[in-house]
C-alpha cells in the first residue's frame, strides 16, 4: 500500500513542475484537486471495508484516549517524535530546495539545445531530479528493505539519517 508514495513522489512532484511551468501555478493544485476526487470515489466504491467487529460507537475523544495511552509507552512516543523531527525536515527540504535551486540556477532542460517539453510543456531541472530521485527511490526501497532485515532498522535509519544530514549541510 505505502509503495504508491514514491510512486506519486516520481511523478507527482515533476507533474505538478511541469503543469506550472507550462499552464500557470493553478494547474497543478486543480490537478490536486482532481486527483483527490478520484481517491475519494475509489475508497467509496472500490477499496473493500474490512469487516471489523466493534464493541462500541467510535468516537474521537475515544480515538484521541487511544492514541494518548499508545504514546505513553517510551518506544511508541519516541518513534513518533523521530518520524516528526524526520518527517519535519524532509519537508523543509522538498519544500525549500527547488526554491533555492530557481534562485541559484538556470533550471531550464535542453536536449541538443531544444528546450525539453512533455506534451509540449517545458520540464525544467527541479521536475527532472524529482523524476530521477523518485525512480532512485522505487529501485532502492526494497533493497534497502533486504538490508534493514539483515542488518535491522536502527543501523540503516543512523547511516541514512547522519548522509542526508551531511548532503543537506552541504548544499547551500
Amino acid at each position: 500500500v505505502m509503495s504508491g508514495v514514491p510512486f506519486g513522489l516520481v511523478f507527482g512532484i515533476p507533474a505538478g513542475r511541469v503543469l506550472a511551468a507550462g499552464m500557470g501555478f493553478r494547474a497543478p493544485f486543480v490537478s490536486f484537486a482532481a486527483a483527490m476526487a478520484v481517491a475519494f470515489l475509489l475508497m467509496v466504491f472500490v477499496v473493500p471495508q474490512p469487516d471489523v467487529e466493534r464493541s462500541e460507537r467510535p468516537t474521537v475523544r475515544g480515538a484521541l484516549r487511544l492514541y494518548a495511552d499508545f504514546l505513553r509507552r517510551p518506544g511508541p512516543a519516541m518513534a513518533v517524535l523521530m518520524y516528526i523531527v524526520m518527517y519535519g525536515g524532509l519537508g523543509l527540504l522538498i519544500v525549500y530546495l527547488p526554491a533555492w535551486l530557481s534562485e541559484r540556477f538556470e533550471l531550464s532542460v535542453s536536449v541538443f539545445g531544444e528546450p525539453l517539453t512533455a506534451w509540449g510543456l517545458p520540464i525544467d531541472f527541479i521536475a527532472v531530479l524529482f523524476f530521477v530521485g523518485g525512480i532512485a527511490s522505487v529501485l532502492v526501497g526494497p533493497r534497502a528493505g533486504a538490508l534493514s532485515d539483515k542488518l535491522g532498522r536502527r543501523p540503516l535509519v543512523l547511516v541514512s539519517s547522519i548522509g542526508l544530514t551531511a548532503l543537506a549541510a552541504l548544499l547551500p
